[in-house]
C-alpha cells in the first residue's frame, strides 16, 4: 500500500520526470560499468492521486532518456502470466518455465507497473523477485532495462493493498503533487482547447480536485478529456451532458457559466478586420478577459499577428501581456515573425527578462 509519510518532500509532474530521465540514465551507465561487487538498480515508484499523470511522465521521461517504453496494469495480470507457466519438456524429462510477455531480456527499456498498489498480495510477492534481482524465474532482465512502479496513495480510496516490507525497502517513493503553473503551459503547448485553459486561469481553484467519495473528479486527466470534447463538435446541450459526465455535475455547472460568456465573445475575424475598434473590455471582467486573451492566444499565427498585437496593445493593464505570453507559449515561432520580435523588443521586452 502507498503511504503518505513524505508530503513535505512532494515532487511536482515536471521534477518526477526529471528524476526518472536521471534514474534511467544512471541505471544505464551502471549496466555499462558496474561496480566491483555492487549493480543495485534504481526503482522508482510514483505515488500521486488518479489522473495527476504518472503514466504520461514516464512515457515522456523515457523518450527524453532515448529508452523504449512499455507499460502494463499488473491488476490485469494473473500470476502465472507474471512469472511464466511450467511446462513438462518430454525430451528432457524435466519441467521448464516458458519466458513472461513482458519481460525485455536485452535492449534499453523503461517499464512502468502500473497499479501496483491494487495489486493482490500474491503478484507484489512474485514480482518481488525482479525489483530485487532484476530477473523473473531462469530469465535475467535486460541489464539496460529500468523498472518504475505507479501507485494511488491510501487516501484515494482505490482499494490498495500492503506491500510486503522486503519490497518496500526496495523502491525510492515519490510522492507527486499537481503544479497548476507546470500543468497550464504544458496544457497550452500541446493544444488543449483555449475554453479549458482560459477557465481554469480564472478559476483556478477548480484545477485537479479529487475526491474519493465522488464518482467523477475533475483531474488533470480528466480537463484534457473536456477539452477533447470540445472538439467533437456537438451542440451544447450534447457538449455539457458530455463534460459532466466528465468532471462531475457541480464542476461542469462552474464551466458552462464560463462557456456562456466564451461563446458570446466577438469572434476573432472580426476583431482582426478591426483591431481599432474593436470591443474592450475592463478590467473588473477578468472571466471575459481570461476568455478573450485564450480564444485569440490560440487563434494567433504568423499571418495574424499583426492586428492581434493592435488589438492587444488596447487592452487594459498587463492583460496585453498575458495574450502575447501565452500565444508565444502555445506556438513558439510566433518569436520569430517580424511582428512578434517587434513586439518583444519594446512592450515585451520585461517578458524577455523575467518579469512578467
Amino acid at each position: 500500500m502507498a503511504t503518505e509519510n513524505n508530503k513535505h518532500w512532494s515532487v511536482t509532474v515536471k521534477q518526477a520526470e526529471d528524476i526518472i530521465v536521471s534514474a534511467v540514465k544512471y541505471n544505464l551507465e551502471l549496466a555499462s560499468n558496474p561496480t566491483s561487487g555492487w549493480a543495485d538498480k534504481v526503482v522508482l515508484q510514483l505515488i500521486g492521486n488518479p489522473g495527476i499523470g504518472k503514466t504520461a511522465l514516464s512515457k515522456s521521461a523515457a523518450k527524453k532518456a532515448g529508452v523504449q517504453f512499455e507499460s502494463f496494469c499488473l491488476t490485469q495480470m494473473d500470476p502465472i502470466i507474471i512469472g511464466g507457466m511450467k511446462f513438462f519438456d518430454e525430451s528432457k524429462r524435466e519441467m521448464y518455465t516458458n519466458k513472461p510477455e513482458w519481460v525485455k531480456t536485452e535492449g534499453e527499456w523503461l517499464i512502468l507497473i502500473d497499479e501496483w498498489a491494487q495489486s493482490s498480495l500474491m503478484a507484489k510477492n512474485i514480482f518481488g523477485e525482479p525489483l530485487n534481482e532484476h530477473k523473473i524465474g531462469p530469465y535475467d532482465l535486460s541489464p539496460f532495462l529500468t523498472l518504475i512502479l505507479a501507485s494511488n496513495p491510501a487516501s484515494a480510496k482505490a482499494g490498495t493493498t500492503a506491500t510486503p516490507s522486503q519490497i518496500r525497502d526496495r523502491t525510492t517513493d515519490l510522492y507527486i503533487e499537481p503544479s497548476f503553473k507546470e500543468w497550464i503551459t504544458m496544457a497550452k503547448e500541446n493544444g488543449v482547447h483555449p475554453m479549458v485553459t482560459s477557465y481554469l486561469q480564472f478559476q483556478e481553484s477548480a484545477f485537479n480536485q479529487f475526491d474519493p467519495n465522488l464518482d467523477k473528479n475533475a483531474t488533470q486527466r480528466s480537463w484534457t478529456k473536456v477539452s477533447q470534447i470540445l472538439k467533437m463538435g456537438l451542440n451544447e446541450w450534447g457538449e455539457m451532458a458530455c463534460i459532466a459526465g466528465q468532471i462531475g455535475e457541480g464542476f461542469a455547472g462552474g464551466f458552462e457559466a464560463y462557456r456562456r460568456v466564451y461563446m458570446d465573445l466577438p469572434r476573432p475575424e472580426s476583431i482582426i478586420a478591426d483591431p481599432d475598434n474593436a470591443p474592450i473590455f475592463s478590467s473588473d471582467r477578468s472571466d471575459v478577459l481570461y476568455a478573450i486573451i485564450g480564444m485569440l492566444s490560440y487563434y494567433m499565427n504568423r499571418k495574424n499577428i499583426g492586428p492581434i498585437i493592435q488589438y492587444a496593445s488596447r487592452l487594459p493593464g498587463e492583460w496585453g501581456m498575458f495574450l502575447m505570453k501565452d500565444a508565444f507559449t502555445r506556438d513558439k515561432t510566433l518569436c520569430s515573425t517580424k511582428e512578434g520580435s517587434k513586439w518583444l523588443a519594446t512592450d515585451g521586452k520585461d517578458m524577455i527578462l523575467g518579469t512578467s
